[in-house]
């Protein structure tokens, strides 16, 4: 047996924890039962189903994520780094193990919502979505646990993280949940909602178990490219098409509405990590010293993932200008992003990156993540709209370009990415000298 998941089974698989958890959901499935005029049914099934979403999802996730946490707590966690585990049995030693009493009162749950429910295939996909979510929530909760690890738990948890996921989920909830029981229009078919959903859910946690599993390499120090998060953009890209996809979208028109949807979500994962991940300011150095000797395999394998975001946004961007780009769709709102528009979007990224850099390089450690958020507020919100209000309105673009004025917002962007990356190479030299000074 894994020696991970037999460790979690003893420290989760205890008396006190299966007497409190059993009781609790006994107790809401007979007060169910009751209510249900002591017969299986509707009442029931919907107190089955939310049992599941509270145990098994909620309680699940917060016990897999703590178990990562608490050993960085007590400090116990580089002496499981330093065992002769691989990433993956130490992967799913966590998934199942410390969720283990979570996935029991699932199984409870889920056998008395089969029974309260007419056999079908509806109540088998309805299990697979929630069991799919399940396993998404886990893997979301370790992979916050093994990027505290990487910031150090001092640092506390990423803002950025917590909002991205919860934008994450928010949208992705919306998205699929909307109309459980009618039709998904993707890529000109018809799926039923439902089934739909849980397709797509079970296709999400596969790729988180996946995020997780290269999160925990890089925690034991396996080396690994950079192709994951590629992967991972192209296949939202090319999912999120689907719903743009129309009877008349030639195939040209189709790569174009890629590379533009493409471009966005690299953008967009370029932020988060940046954001998200402690920077460090000596990186560079390192990276240049192995190109400088041809070692090309070290700087993949050693680059922080927000350089290898921007490095994928690149060539989307390129080719989302040639091609004339493609459709956002926004709420109701379609947004049709030109050429020019997409090469906006990458200076935009451009700048804010380099100024992102130049405040790790600069700001406390503890204040990184928030001097960079205020930094994105201003430059987006608050000064543009002071400007605007002002009555300045050339003012508001020259802050904040618009991309639907695609030669005007290069040329001003152009200026604001040179700035910015001048500003970002004087932070970082200072930030060498005072290393270089201390040794």
């Amino acid at each position: 047996m894994n020696p991970e998941f037999q460790r979690n089974l003893w420290q989760e698989w205890t008396r006190p924890r299966l007497t409190s958890a059993f009781a609790a959901l006994g107790a809401i499935l007979v007060l169910a039962w009751l209510a249900n005029g002591r017969l299986p049914g509707a009442i029931t099934a919907n107190a089955a189903l939310g049992c599941i979403a509270i145990f098994t999802v909620a309680w699940g996730a917060h016990l897999c994520g703590r178990s990562l946490i608490d050993e960085l707590r007590s400090r116990t966690w580089d002496q499981q780094r330093m065992s002769a585990l691989s990433p993956w049995r130490m992967l799913w030693g966590k998934l199942l193990g410390a969720p283990a009493v979570a996935w029991a009162c699932g199984g409870v749950a889920a056998g008395v919502y089969l029974l309260s429910v007419a056999p079908g295939s509806e109540a088998l996909w309805m299990l697979l979505a929630l069991t799919a979510g399940a396993v998404a929530c886990h893997a979301g909760a370790l992979i916050g646990g093994l990027m505290l690890a990487q910031r150090g738990q001092p640092a506390g948890m990423s803002v950025s993280l917590r909002l991205a996921a919860t934008l994450g989920l928010y949208a992705v909830g919306s998205a699929l949940f909307k109309s459980v029981e009618g039709v998904q229009h993707w890529y000109g078919f018809d799926f039923p909602s439902l089934a739909f959903s849980a397709c797509v859910l079970a296709a999400l946690a596969s790729w988180l178990v996946f995020g997780s599993y290269r999160l925990m390499c890089d925690e034991l120090k396996v080396r690994t490219r950079p192709w994951a998060l590629g992967g991972f953009i192209g296949f939202v890209a090319v999912f999120y098409a689907g719903w743009l996809y129309g009877p008349n979208t030639t195939p040209l028109a189709w790569v174009t509405q890629i590379c533009t949807l493409g471009l966005c979500g690299a953008l967009l994962a370029a932020y988060v990590c940046a954001m998200a991940f402690g920077t460090d300011p000596l990186m560079p150095r390192r990276l240049l010293g192995y190109a400088a000797r041809g070692l090309w395999r070290r700087v993949a394998e050693e680059a922080p993932l927000w350089t290898v975001a921007a490095a994928y946004a690149l060539p989307l961007a390129v080719l989302a200008g040639v091609l004339g780009g493609g459709q956002l769709a926004m709420e109701k709102t379609v947004v049709h992003l030109t050429g020019g528009g997409a090469l906006a979007l990458l200076l935009y990224a451009t700048r804010d990156l380099a100024v992102l850099f130049g405040i790790a390089c600069r700001a406390p450690r503890r204040g990184v993540e928030t001097s960079q958020l205020i930094y994105l507020a201003l430059a987006y919100w608050l000064l543009p709209s002071i400007a605007s209000l002002a009555g300045g309105e050339t003012l508001s673009l020259l802050l904040r370009p618009d991309p639907e004025r695609a030669l005007s917002a290069v040329a001003v962007l152009c200026a604001h990415a040179l700035l910015a990356l001048w500003w970002a190479r004087q932070m970082w030299g200072q930030r060498l000298g005072e290393q270089d000074a201390q040794n």
